[in-house]
């Protein structure tokens, strides 16, 4: 195991953190599985739409199969979105508590490993974090079943308009949850990276470890150039303000902007800074 680094006279460089990948593969098999559930549940109902004959509107005749599409839409519809907003909430709750504990373990770690001995406290700033990254999620979570159902509701309508394509309709509809599996995978992928490096900063404030350094992951396909910079230029930065971004044109921290799975060494100042 590396020990810390040293820098500037008197400073400790401590090693950055990854993001916890046990707590991404949960979080995205969580968020999958309640989406399989829903697209299984949508194409079973809506094919049995389907599968009625058109029939002539009249007195006392059953319902064409137009309108028995609108109420399955409006049934199973509301009934999947209620379920994602009753779960939403605890798997957000649940996300945060995981981060939040796996997140002071290590970090403890690294400050042993640097000679320091600290013990976490629940503290206000910490508790605002967690209320941060919860909130987040839970409309994150919320957001899955309203673009999933509208985009087979217009699938649908579409098959409608061809005939009554089940076979078409079958098809859309798989893509159509392919597009939301993987829209979980970046959820739960980009949600780790955040909450680790919201965390991170709560704890560094408590601490007064004011400034650290930027550290490229070299993790994804198409690596923001100025990320890749800051690495390899070890650029510091003010950890209340983060970093300047010339592309975004706003300030950034490592591991929050999407899909950014950089991260940053603390830097510890000397006693005499101190």
């Amino acid at each position: 195991m590396p020990e810390p680094l040293a820098a500037r006279e008197g400073e400790i460089v401590l090693r950055d953190l990854k993001p916890n990948a046990g707590i991404e593969v949960w979080y995205r098999r969580t968020l999958q599985t309640m989406i399989e559930a829903m697209a299984r549940s949508m194409l079973v109902h809506v094919r049995a739409s389907l599968r009625r004959s058109p029939v002539e509107i009249g007195f006392g005749v059953d319902e064409s199969p137009t309108a028995a599409l609108e109420r399955t839409f409006r049934k199973w519809g509301e009934r999947w979105t209620t379920r994602f907003d009753k779960m939403a909430k605890d798997v957000a709750d649940a996300f945060a508590t995981r981060s939040g504990r796996d997140f002071d373990a290590r970090f403890r770690k690294l400050l042993r490993e640097a000679g320091f001995t600290v013990k976490f406290q629940m503290s206000e700033r910490m508790r605002e974090s967690y209320r941060a990254v919860a909130a987040e999620n839970v409309n994150l979570i919320r957001s899955i079943p309203q673009k999933f159902l509208t985009d087979v509701q217009s699938a649908v309508w579409q098959s409608v308009t061809k005939g009554y394509d089940t076979g078409t309709l079958s098809q859309t509809i798989h893509d159509t949850y392919k597009v939301s599996w993987r829209r979980a995978a970046l959820i739960a992928r980009d949600q780790t990276n955040k909450a680790k490096a919201v965390m991170e900063e709560a704890r560094r404030d408590e601490l007064g470890i004011a400034e650290a350094i930027w550290i490229h992951s070299h993790a994804g396909k198409e690596p923001r150039p100025e990320h890749v910079r800051w690495g390899r230029e070890k650029k510091r930065y003010a950890i209340k303000q983060g970093m300047w971004s010339e592309v975004d044109q706003e300030w950034v921290w490592p591991g929050t902007p999407i899909n950014c799975r950089c991260t940053s060494r603390s830097i510890i100042p000397g006693f005499e800074a101190r």
